[in-house]
């Protein structure tokens, strides 16, 4: 499993945008809230452009959102905003591919306000960091049985499914080579 840790803010026009807070990460993959709080009631419709490393983040899915190209996702918010009050507008799931730290930013974003005044988040960034749980050679996002069969099956050198490199680094559990 990898881990991600996110977390980062922007403010502009008193909308502040938070990107992070990981609520679940597991088989290599994080969710990622984006999270909208203006001073101002929002309505449906605005957008927020998140942008991150497409060689080391894959966007799966997410809520009211569309990978608008090659290492950007388009948030719409799907229905209004109340004013100052913390509102999830998406929950963007990635598949974590590198195992190092990862930057994400708010490159765009076209808010309305419920009276027609567009706001604009200028920019913010953050990180989401991978890291590899020890013994999930198989890189399942588990520690289980067939990892011990793995191991084992690589000791006695009868491997008929080679582990990755990756898999052999989650495999040195004990870190001495």
């Amino acid at each position: 499993t990898y881990v991600a840790v996110y977390e980062a803010e922007a403010a502009a026009s008193g909308v502040f945008v938070t990107i992070g807070r990981v609520t679940n990460e597991q088989y290599r993959r994080a969710i990622v809230p984006v999270t909208v709080n203006s001073e101002a009631a929002l309505n449906a419709g605005g957008t927020i452009t998140v942008a991150y490393d497409s060689t080391k983040l894959e966007f799966i899915s997410g809520t009211n959102a569309a990978s608008a190209e090659a290492g950007k996702v388009v948030v719409t918010l799907g229905e209004a905003v109340a004013a100052n009050t913390d509102t999830v507008v998406s929950n963007l799931t990635f598949k974590i591919l590198a195992k190092e730290t990862v930057s994400l930013s708010v490159t765009k974003s076209a808010l309305v306000a419920a009276g027609g005044e567009t706001l604009e988040v200028s920019s913010m960034a953050g990180t989401v960091t991978g890291t590899m749980l020890m013994g999930d050679v198989d890189l399942d996002g588990d520690i289980d049985v067939f990892d011990a069969v793995l191991v084992l099956r690589e000791i006695v050198n009868i491997n008929t499914t080679p582990l990755s490199p990756e898999g052999i680094a989650a495999g040195k559990v004990s870190n001495d080579g």
